[in-house]
């Protein structure tokens, strides 16, 4: 894993790129950030030069732990794919208010946790690794809504830079695929950066005393890897704790789109 600033394709000349993939790596380390609010990520940089590496303030770029060389292509440029931070396991799940987009009013934490188990979810609406699961993660709610397990879906991204995220298009998405669970739009983006959440998909699960017991991947399944989307690694977890045995430690972090923190 390596720590880089990539670009918007449009805003960066092929010459200045080191290619491993159609899309390539722009710059390495020896970021000078500007401070932000963020406990983790730093989202805005400095121009400079040093050796081979160049750092470019643009409008919208990608940043945080990306894997090398790995992107996903897309409208609006290029999409790293980002993994989880995974936060200590033990956690205590941090409270929140936020407005459920189809009911229009405003849920908290507190009436929507479980005192089984609750599943938190950083999805969005146009990344295409939230898209490869969307059906899986309605017929996961509904198995496991029966057995006292609350779902809760946030999208935390910049509706201003990606309209098709805003409130009104989150609401198309939920009724048209039916999701069963309230699906919060985090317009200050205050509780993602609480929750340390870094991509979408981007899942938690918290017992019923709201301490973490998984975070990391719904399954080996990602775009265009022929792995079938089944949600495996997030309904063993849900299994274990439900049967009142350990959840393993051993957890593979999520992977996908990074949030589209605000400039």
């Amino acid at each position: 894993m390596t720590e880089i600033l990539c670009t918007h394709k449009a805003q960066v000349s092929p010459g200045s790129l080191r290619s491993r993939s159609r899309y390539a790596l722009f710059a390495t380390k020896r970021r000078q950030p500007y401070p932000t609010r963020s406990p983790t990520l730093n989202n805005q940089f400095q121009m400079r030069k040093s050796n081979r590496e160049i750092w470019i303030p643009t409008s919208r770029f990608i940043c945080g732990r990306i894997m090398t060389g790995n992107f996903q292509s897309g409208k609006d440029g290029l999409m790293a794919r980002t993994e989880s931070n995974m936060i200590p396991l033990g956690s205590q799940a941090p409270s929140f208010s936020l407005p459920d987009v189809v009911s229009g009013r405003t849920l908290s934490l507190k009436e929507l946790k479980s005192e089984r188990a609750t599943v938190l979810m950083f999805i969005c609406n146009h990344c295409p690794f939230v898209k490869h699961v969307q059906e899986q993660l309605v017929q996961l709610a509904k198995d496991y809504q029966p057995q006292q397990v609350s779902f809760i879906a946030i999208n935390a991204n910049d509706a201003e830079a990606y309209p098709d995220d805003s409130p009104e298009k989150m609401k198309e998405v939920a009724e048209e695929l039916g999701y069963p669970f309230p699906y919060l739009f985090d317009e200050t983006q205050e509780t993602a950066r609480t929750y340390q959440a870094a991509c979408t998909p981007d899942f938690y699960v918290f017992d019923g005393e709201m301490q973490l017991v998984y975070r990391g991947q719904l399954d080996d399944s990602r775009p265009e890897n022929g792995i079938p989307v089944t949600g495996e690694s997030l309904r063993g977890a849900l299994d274990r704790l439900l049967q009142g045995k350990p959840v393993p430690t051993d957890q593979k972090p999520s992977l996908g789109c990074n949030i589209k923190w605000k400039q």
